[in-house]
């Protein structure tokens, strides 16, 4: 018998709405967004100990709340999503990865105390196209994320991010040609002095402190660019950073054709945090900073 007595409810329909319910409660005290159901969505439902066919003629629907469990979204542009705990982490480097261009030397970057409007996790939108030239290019397109044609494609149910590692599903085709956008702030768990990992395919680019900012953003003083590679980038040059306070934060990915895949992790010392261990804010009025 479990201990909260689920189990030994009389019937499938009170065990179900339970199971939910339990489910709401422990999302809330995560501060997941998605805290909240409607039962009415459900797929199938009990009525007494009797089952309600709920069926959708269009497949599984956006925002329904098996969607996350799933990781899968059933349409086009919308599929591919960076789901909390997709994918894995650290994957171990393969001989011969091309370490592109990582750039500059040890800085301290600019932060803030707080964050105005402050709300969990990263602001993201999703583009069409790709924002450089090619594939492990650095001659980025500065105006892609701004340019209406691009996007961005519309959906506020899957915009916010806790935090941004996510790795290729195979339930579903390959996904080619689109962009994702992160603008917020950064706070890690520990003072000292940071490297960042990142592993991709294709291509990310990470702005830390003032440089992510709109009116300082350029195409040369991004903190680490990484091509594709079957393992870890690692950017040798630290950054000293402080617990409890803000960092600004921008980072893109793009994604040609094939396999997608993006995984963060940055380490000080012996300690190596993952994109979860990391605290992730935006600015809920302005969509950013």
């Amino acid at each position: 018998m479990a201990a909260n007595g689920i189990s030994t409810l009389p019937t499938k329909e009170e065990r179900q709405k339970a199971k939910l319910d339990l489910a709401a409660i422990n999302r809330a005290a995560d501060g997941n967004l998605r805290a909240t159901y409607d039962i009415t969505q459900l797929p199938t439902q009990y009525d007494g100990n009797g089952i309600i066919d709920n069926a959708n003629t269009g497949g599984l629907v956006l925002g329904r709340p098996w969607i996350e469990q799933a990781y899968t979204i059933p349409s086009g542009m919308d599929r591919n999503e960076p789901y909390i705990y997709s994918g894995t982490y650290k994957t171990a480097a393969a001989a011969g990865i091309p370490a592109y261009s990582l750039q500059g030397t040890k800085y301290t970057p600019a932060y803030v105390a707080s964050v105005t409007n402050q709300t969990a996790g990263l602001y993201r939108r999703k583009y069409v196209g790709n924002f450089n030239a090619s594939n492990g290019s650095t001659t980025f397109d500065m105006t892609f994320f701004s340019t209406p044609s691009n996007g961005p494609i519309s959906e506020a149910a899957y915009e916010i991010d806790e935090y941004v590692s996510f790795g290729q599903r195979g339930d579903l085709p390959f996904e080619s040609g689109y962009s994702f956008e992160w603008k917020g702030y950064l706070q890690v768990p520990l003072t000292g002095d940071y490297n960042t990992h990142i592993s991709c395919d294709d291509n990310v680019v990470m702005w830390i402190g003032d440089n992510a900012l709109p009116a300082n953003i350029t195409a040369t003083n991004y903190h680490q660019f990484s091509g594709y590679t079957g393992g870890y980038n690692t950017n040798p040059n630290s950054i000293a950073l402080t617990t409890g306070v803000w960092y600004p934060v921008r980072i893109w990915f793009t994604e040609y054709g094939g396999a997608e895949r993006f995984q963060l992790y940055m380490s000080t010392g012996s300690n190596i945090y993952n994109g979860d261990d990391l605290t992730w804010a935006h600015n809920s009025v302005t969509k950013g900073y």
